[in-house]
């Protein structure tokens, strides 16, 4: 088998890790201002409340660092005219050397992930 066949079919893989990281985005946007509301909702039976609970992507364990890292460097974000602008650079980079990402591949892919998670909240 190829190297680029390989590459091929791991980047399929991905792929669809990364859109159930996309869709779990989406969902935590939509319910976000109602999430206690909608566990309490659920909670008393309403089926549309569960409905939307039982919606909510799982997340890939090893996509739940970046997932954190999302939520978690939001604050850094400015505040711009046109909206929310984008996570900067020193602060994914400080973030990543806090948590000992010191490997340029992997450093790169943790950058590739936030962007696209920010691309997608736009």
């Amino acid at each position: 088998m190829g190297r680029g066949r390989r590459r091929r079919r791991r980047f399929r893989r991905d792929r669809g890790r990364l859109k159930k990281l996309i869709e779990a985005l989406e969902w935590a946007l939509a319910y976000s201002d109602a999430d206690g509301w909608l566990l309490e909702e659920a909670a008393d039976g309403d089926p549309v409340a569960v409905r939307a609970i039982s919606a909510w992507p799982e997340i890939a364990p090893h996509l739940q660092f970046v997932w954190e890292a999302f939520w978690g460097l939001g604050s850094d974000r400015p505040l711009t005219m046109g909206g929310v602008g984008a996570i900067p650079f020193s602060s994914i980079d400080r973030y990543a050397m806090r948590f000992s990402i010191t490997d340029p591949d992997q450093f790169s892919r943790f950058i590739r992930l936030l962007r696209l998670l920010i691309s997608a909240e736009s």
